[in-house]
């Protein structure tokens, strides 16, 4: 029988070295526990750096673009004075017209064998008559005296078909004069001026049959 001193010292050596290895064993595997959760701490870490870095060059991206502003042109509308603006409306209702006139002339009416209104610089002529346009024209340019020439052309008065004569008088420097003729519901019209009347363009444009 063993004294009770080796038995003691057998025990105590025993419950040692189940304890250390028991400690080795538990330490053993915190210690591995704690490396897996470091190192899946470290990957999380990573992660998240990775998504930060991503987010930051996402909006650096976005602030260096350039948009490139739209430009839209608008159409400008240029708007042409009306030389006729501040002139006056002479109005017939016998031979049914109306023109304008420059604010400084001062229409005369002549009744002779034709009515006449003289405006000045020009001049409009109306009778009834039932002769055709080019008859009348024709006429005109056989009255001429010898020492005047013309040229005929087509043209309008009022919307209406016209015949505009440019008469020339031979050996002279007076302006060449210039003749309309039309022929509106039976009534003859001739409107006369020379080509040196800077307001003829505009006061035949004005020119409108009211019937």
């Amino acid at each position: 029988m063993k004294p009770v001193w080796m038995i003691v010292i057998s025990v105590v050596v025993t419950a040692g070295i189940i304890g250390g290895g028991t400690y080795y064993l538990v330490n053993s595997k915190a210690t591995k526990d704690k490396d897996n959760l470091q190192s899946q701490i470290t990957d999380l870490n990573n992660k998240v750096s990775d998504s930060e870095q991503a987010l930051a060059n996402a909006q650096s991206t976005t602030s260096t673009q350039t948009t490139t502003p739209t430009t839209t042109t608008t159409p400008t509308t240029t708007t042409t004075p009306d030389p006729t603006a501040s002139w006056k409306t002479y109005t017939n209702a016998t031979y049914n017209f109306s023109v304008k006139y420059p604010s400084t002339a001062t229409p005369r009416e002549i009744n002779a064998e034709s009515f006449t209104v003289d405006f000045g610089s020009e001049s409009i002529s109306a009778f009834s008559s039932t002769q055709s346009l080019n008859t009348w024209v024709s006429g005109a340019i056989t009255d001429l005296p010898s020492n005047y020439t013309s040229t005929k052309a087509t043209t309008t008065l009022g919307g209406v078909a016209a015949t505009k004569l440019t008469v020339t008088k031979s050996n002279s420097s007076d302006a060449p004069a210039l003749w309309i003729f039309s022929v509106n519901g039976g009534k003859h019209y001739e409107v006369m001026s020379n080509t040196s009347d800077a307001n003829f363009s505009n006061f035949l444009a004005s020119f409108q049959f009211t019937k």
